[in-house]
């Protein structure tokens, strides 16, 4: 009986292991997709600002055009 009961707490012990690594890699993953995140926002609005800058320089030219 004693060595059923070790068992069990073994297995609990490492169940709680694989738990808490879960739980840790998790934890990184959700952090990583908030810097992702971040990042895709700065690149959508440097994407935006380059697209006024473009309209803006395309319509600085026009004024250059030869008839």
């Amino acid at each position: 009986m004693a060595a059923s009961a070790q068992q069990v707490s073994a297995t609990f012990d490492s169940l709680q292991a694989i738990s808490e690594s879960s739980t840790e890699t998790s934890k990184q993953v959700a952090s990583l997709s908030e810097g992702q995140l971040a990042s895709m926002e700065e690149i959508s609005s440097a994407t935006h600002m380059l697209d006024k800058l473009a309209v803006n320089l395309s319509s600085g030219v026009g004024q250059f055009k030869l008839s």
